[in-house]
């Protein structure tokens, strides 16, 4: 099954392994295309971004409910043999699971990760409580755009509740409508299965790895990110008025600003 992927290759290359972006539940590459790709690679990084089988316009919609959080390691593991050089991983929510699996291979020669408001180590069971119990309302919408038909759930989900669930009341309204069109559908085999921890142990220092998430989001919760951060004894930042979807939040460009000298830290200049 061939994959889309979405590529950059500046002009004149950092000396810096290539970025490679897997992206959450709910989304494709487009999410990181709208912000993250041109500025990386207008920075002199080589810029990679995968659509899921069934994301984006990558193919298998019709299996996405049954896909599992294997298919998902087995497909991205699949382009990483095939990549010349191994890259620094950047996985947001969902994609940050994908990620962690990498990091815990026992052949794993990865340079770096970047963890995005991503699914804590301990699974998405503490995070799913506290939703439930913080906000039921709006995880009652939640299942709805997973449940139901779009022109469904478009009636029913406001864009008001849209910003709440992915960015935050900060959030400019037409940031959110221009997302809209694109959320998707997303497995329910695989989101159960993030219920459950990433590894039975932490391995702390695999490599240098930076977690993020915003001040703001109900998904995966400040407190959250420090405890992702501590299992991988590594860098964290925490962005003040911002949401879940930090690549695509109006402050996207502290984000990258972040990650960019993390990188240039680390991976030199």
């Amino acid at each position: 099954m061939k994959l889309e992927i979405i590529s950059r290759i500046p002009d004149r290359k950092k000396d810096c392994p290539p970025l490679f972006f897997i992206h959450g539940a709910y989304a494709g590459a487009w999410c990181w295309d709208i912000h993250f790709t041109d500025y990386f690679s207008a920075q002199g990084f080589e810029v990679h971004a995968v659509s899921l089988q069934g994301h984006g316009n990558s193919p298998g919609k019709e299996f996405l409910r049954t896909c599992g959080m294997e298919d998902y390691l087995r497909e991205v593991r699949g382009i990483l043999r095939e990549m010349k050089e191994a890259p620094v991983l950047i996985g947001h929510s969902m994609g940050g699971y994908v990620v962690q699996k990498c990091l815990h291979d026992s052949q794993s020669n990865l340079p770096g990760a970047v963890l995005m408001a991503s699914v804590p180590p301990r699974g998405m069971t503490g995070p799913c409580i506290r939703m439930w119990w913080c906000y039921p309302h709006l995880c009652h919408k939640l299942s709805m755009i997973n449940t139901l038909p779009r022109w469904a759930w478009e009636k029913i989900v406001s864009p008001e509740e849209i910003r709440k669930l992915i960015f935050c009341d900060y959030t400019r309204m037409d940031t959110v409508m221009k997302v809209l069109p694109l959320v998707q559908h997303e497995s329910v085999r695989a989101q159960m299965e993030m219920g459950f921890s990433v590894c039975l142990s932490s391995r702390k220092n695999i490599c240098p790895v930076l977690v993020l998430g915003g001040g703001e989001d109900i998904i995966i919760p400040p407190e959250f990110i420090r405890e992702t951060a501590k299992a991988y004894d590594a860098d964290m930042h925490i962005f003040p008025k911002s949401g879940h979807a930090l690549m695509l939040e109006d402050r996207w460009e502290n984000v990258a600003e972040t990650i960019r000298a993390w990188l240039e830290k680390n991976y030199g200049n």
